[in-house]
């Protein structure tokens, strides 16, 4: 997101649309993957104050000094929602 666009709650905002759409149909695990390097510190900060849990570290995997971190977070599917489409 563009710096001067961080602060304002779109993220948050975005982040709890689309948890809420997974939830309608059936999903019940959120997977997020980011960059550990500081530019992506604004991003790390969202996904833990909502409720995000790093799961997971894999050092330089992006490149050298830049690794991967896995976040996670379990939804609570709400009973009588759709499920995804089958084809």
């Amino acid at each position: 997101m563009d710096p001067s666009a961080q602060g304002r709650g779109v993220g948050h905002a975005l982040l709890a649309q689309v948890e809420a759409e997974v939830r309608a149909r059936g999903g019940r695990l959120l997977v997020i993957e980011t960059s550990d390097t500081p530019a992506c510190a604004p991003a790390r900060r969202l996904y833990e104050t909502s409720g995000y849990r790093c799961k997971a570290v894999v050092p330089n995997f992006y490149a050298p000094g830049d690794g991967l971190l896995i976040f996670s977070k379990s939804l609570k599917v709400a009973q009588g929602l759709a499920t995804w489409p089958t084809v």
